[in-house]
Formats: C-alpha cells, sequence, structure tokens
C-alpha cells in the first residue's frame, strides 16, 4: 500500500507541475503576444477553468500525503470527493456556460449562448456524481459508526 500511494503522490505531483507549466507557458504567450481587451477575456475564460482542473489534481495530491502520513482513508475520501468534484463541476460550467456569456456581454451579439463540447459536460457530470459519491460515503460512515456502537 504504501509504494502505491508513493506513486500516486508522486504521479499526481508530475501531472500537476506539467499542467502548471502548460498553463504557464499559454499565460506568458498572451501576455507576449499583448491582444485587445477581447482576446484577453477569452484567453482568461480559457484560464479559469484549467486553474480550477489544476486545483483538483492539487486536492489528490494532497489527500495522497495525509492518507501516507497516517490519516485513515475512509475519513480522507468524502473530502476528496468533494473537493474534485466541486472543482470538477465549477470548471465544466465556466467552461459551458459562464465563459460565453461573459464574452457574449463583452463582445455584443452574435455569439454562442452556451457551448456545446462533449468532453466538457462529461466532466461536469462525472464531477456531479462526485459529489453524490462524497454524500454517500459520508452517510455509509456515519452507519458504520452507528453499528459499531450496537457491537
Amino acid at each position: 500500500m504504501d509504494v502505491r500511494l508513493r506513486l500516486s503522490v508522486w504521479l499526481s505531483t508530475a501531472v500537476f507541475l506539467m499542467f502548471l507549466g502548460a498553463l504557464g507557458v499559454q499565460i506568458g504567450g498572451a501576455f507576449a503576444h499583448r491582444a485587445d481587451h477581447g482576446v484577453a477575456l477569452e484567453a482568461v475564460l480559457d484560464w479559469v477553468p484549467s486553474a480550477i482542473y489544476l486545483y483538483a489534481i492539487w486536492a489528490c495530491r494532497s489527500a495522497a500525503r495525509r492518507v501516507q502520513r497516517g490519516a485513515r482513508f475512509g475519513e480522507e475520501m468524502p473530502a476528496l470527493l468533494t473537493r474534485i468534484g466541486l472543482s470538477i463541476a465549477a470548471g465544466a460550467v465556466i467552461e459551458t456556460a459562464v465563459g460565453p456569456w461573459l464574452l457574449l456581454m463583452a463582445k455584443g451579439w452574435p455569439g454562442p449562448i452556451l457551448t456545446y463540447d462533449p468532453a466538457t459536460l462529461m466532466l461536469g457530470a462525472v464531477g456531479a456524481l462526485l459529489l453524490v459519491l462524497a454524500g454517500l460515503w459520508r452517510q455509509a460512515a456515519s452507519m458504520a459508526d452507528e453499528l459499531d456502537g450496537f457491537v
């Protein structure tokens, strides 16, 4: 188990650093380009969901570190699933609905009201499912504690 936890921490750290580097290159390129306000707003709206997804990766890493240091896996999972679910769902909502509306308000009509990207919609659905699973995990933990009280 310890080897798997160390591998999990290492892999999540590597993914986090690669994702952070890619985001840094994207932001640096936008600043080097010095685009007008409309293009800059589009770039910022592209970065916000990426930063939120980056937080989800960091939450996985920090949860694996806490379990590695001795936290109980059953106590850590509901909080982790909640953090990841909220961040993935929020990123998907921003990417699908909030971003297009803000661009529509900044640039004016015509423009999309919503974007249809199956991958983003799937991320939103997975985020919502993780929130449901976190609630079920909490409920199961409280039921297990109650049953342990009878024994």
